[in-house]
């Protein structure tokens, strides 16, 4: 099928990109080397230490102790947010959905920030996680979609469905929910797709890249695919 090259995306609520890496470090010292990589255009929670101060925090402990110093380390700016977990980076949008083509460059720009410390051996896994909110609508409506089970005289109100599957050498994670209670506090149907490369070796940024724009695709072929034409058409597709 021809897939949109753009449709009205108020619903969706979360546009998650992980990318998944290995470095020689640990977190501890990663956090505040990475930290450092980026400019005042960014703010940050939770400010790390800087090495010389976690160096005087930990000196005179045995090897092999670890400090959890607690929190939750993310930088954002006016359009991303970038959440530094271990041998993890997680983007997001900063409020609502900002579309592909202004999301990717917010991410490339961060990602060769991060890779160019140097600290980083190579990325071991990247995915796009899109998940969309439709208030007041019967997932029946929205996707092909049909429930049934051995009681014939039972309607369900309210189901979720879950189903895994490869796509092309990519993992598929397909959660539906119908009639559910949602982050926007009104019952609604939910639609999240979760498309990830895992068991790779990225050794750049650039090939990186690259990985993300087929996910990005796949992402959208899940999408699109499953819609039923008539909501396609109402969310106006542009192609």
């Amino acid at each position: 099928m021809q897939l949109p090259k753009k449709v009205n995306d108020e619903a969706i609520r979360e546009s998650v990109v992980e990318i998944r890496y290995e470095s020689d470090l640990p977190q501890e010292i990663l956090v505040g080397l990475f930290f450092q990589a980026f400019d005042d255009s960014y703010t940050y929670t939770n400010k790390p230490l800087d090495l010389g101060q976690l160096q005087q925090l930990t000196r005179g402990l045995p090897s092999g102790i670890n400090i959890d110093f607690g929190g939750v380390n993310i930088l954002y700016n006016d359009k991303i947010s970038l959440k530094l977990s271990p041998n993890s980076f997680v983007f997001n949008c900063v409020g609502k959905y900002i579309g592909w083509a202004a999301y990717q460059p917010e991410i490339s720009k961060a990602l060769m920030l991060l890779f160019n410390t140097g600290y980083i051996a190579h990325f071991s896994r990247a995915g796009i996680r899109y998940i969309s909110e439709f208030a007041g609508k019967q997932l029946k409506d929205c996707v092909k979609l049909e429930f049934s089970f051995g009681l014939p005289e039972v309607k369900s109100k309210a189901f979720a469905f879950r189903s895994e599957f490869e796509l092309r050498d990519r993992k598929a994670i397909l959660n539906l929910s119908n009639n559910m209670n949602a982050t926007s506090g009104q019952v609604s149907s939910i639609i999240d797709v979760d498309i990830i490369a895992e068991g790779v070796e990225i050794n750049s940024v650039e090939e990186l890249l690259k990985e993300l724009e087929d996910i990005h695709q796949k992402e959208k072929e899940v999408y699109f695919g499953m819609l039923r034409e008539e909501f396609l058409h109402s969310l106006q597709p542009e192609y």
